[in-house]
């Protein structure tokens, strides 16, 4: 059954229901629906959640919001048709070898995605990592595994930053083990310093 058409939630809360309010939609998220006026909304297949509060003076106004791909928009996801592993990702067969793809005995190398692109979809994931750790509730590990892994082939680009590479690996590294541990305060600690080595790379080289 297809989702409704642009779900929205929109609810008055006192300041003291907040944090109630927000445990809900994180529990809600782990059993993969959000509850709306139309019905529930699997979170599957979902292009953005979007959470907003507002603060009108004599209460808070709470605004929940999910954005589905329109029809025939590509799934820009790790195993959607448009990401590294689907037909139409940079890895796929129709992919143009678009970076250091050099050749060894008379083999290509795999082709990687342009740099420009493998930022975007960084800046696209580590953004939807923070809103979800922000709302209280753990980030989808399909947009965690890409973060990683677009991370590490980012520093396979030389002359991008290179000698901040370690550290921001490093870092990196800890968010992975957060991220594993399932921990919401290792989590939100790791992405924090994640954030500042990220910082302070573009400070450096932008």
């Amino acid at each position: 059954m297809a989702p409704p058409p642009k779900p929205k939630l929109e609810k008055t809360l006192d300041r003291g229901d907040l944090a109630s309010f927000l445990r809900h939609l994180a529990d809600e998220a782990q059993s993969g629906a959000l509850s709306f006026p139309q019905g529930p909304v699997p979170l599957q297949g979902m292009k953005a959640l979007k959470i907003t509060v507002k603060d009108t003076g004599r209460a808070l106004r709470a605004k929940v919001r999910i954005k589905f791909p329109k029809p025939g928009e590509p799934d820009a996801r790790p195993d959607g048709p448009d990401g590294p592993g689907g037909p139409g990702g940079p890895q796929g067969p129709t992919a143009p070898d678009t970076a250091d793809a050099g050749t060894a005995g008379g083999e290509t190398a795999p082709a990687r995605p342009r740099y420009t692109s493998l930022k975007k979809r960084m800046k696209r994931d580590f953004k939807d990592i923070g809103a979800s750790l922000a709302a209280g509730f753990d980030p989808k590990p399909a947009v965690v595994a890409s973060f990683l892994a677009d991370s590490r082939l980012m520093t396979t680009y030389r002359g991008k930053g290179d000698a901040s590479y370690p550290d921001y690996l490093a870092a990196l590294a800890a968010f992975e083990t957060a991220a594993a541990s399932g921990e919401p305060e290792a989590m939100v600690q790791a992405y924090r310093e994640l954030a500042a080595r990220k910082k302070q790379c573009h400070a450096r080289h932008a």
